[in-house]
């Protein structure tokens, strides 16, 4: 997860584009889907493929999307540590109860880092064309968009990033210019009216 959202703060520094037609149609059909959807609740694996190891490295847990509050992202397996995501900072929980604050002061953009896994959760246009060059894929109600990232600098940490679903963003796909690849499958995708009292008490962290 740190790797992760390590390569989505190098997103911040790119140019802006406009997508291309698909992938505009496919980021406004999930805004307002997102737009109509106070909580969303998900299940998640995730593999990390790394070039130095023959085995992938494999985290299970949950994930809560809070609109307007951030990302609650809790690891289950095979340890226990939970990340509270928001525009101002990330907040990491560790199994003990130890709380790691990390702020906007602390490093270069970290203030946006929220927003930005939000805008690749929900694809939301105006800020996923603000970082990458976007290609989407239409099938019925099943969609695919790719993105590339603009700035050289950024390439050089990132290849692309994969979305894929249908209502909601079902798989998230991040290959590393490096060679490791994170692949992230969501299941158990349910939406909420608003959060239950564990939740409210790990947001009022952030």
């Amino acid at each position: 997860m740190r790797k992760l959202l390590a390569a989505v703060l190098l997103a911040l520094g790119a140019g802006g584009a406009a997508a291309d037609p698909a992938a505009d149609r496919i980021a406004q059909r999930l805004a307002r889907t997102l737009a109509d959807t106070p909580v969303l609740r998900a299940e998640f694996e995730q593999k990390k493929d790394m070039a130095a190891f023959s085995k992938p490295l494999v985290t299970r847990g949950n994930f809560v999307f809070a609109r307007g509050t951030g990302v609650l992202w809790n690891i289950e397996a095979p340890l226990k540590l939970a990340y509270v995501i928001s525009d101002e900072r990330i907040v990491e929980i560790a199994a003990d109860g130890k709380v790691q604050v990390k702020s906007g002061q602390d490093v270069r953009g970290l203030a946006q880092v929220g927003r930005l896994f939000r805008a690749l959760l929900g694809a939301q246009s105006a800020e996923l064309a603000e970082n990458f060059d976007a290609a989407g894929s239409e099938s019925g109600p099943a969609w695919r968009m790719e993105l590339r990232p603009k700035s050289a600098q950024l390439a050089h940490y990132l290849k692309r990033i994969e979305l894929s679903g249908a209502q909601y963003v079902e798989a998230l796909r991040l290959e590393e210019s490096a060679g490791d690849v994170s692949s992230i499958r969501f299941t158990r995708l349910r939406a909420a009216t608003e959060l239950d009292a564990g939740e409210r008490e790990r947001f009022a962290l952030r």
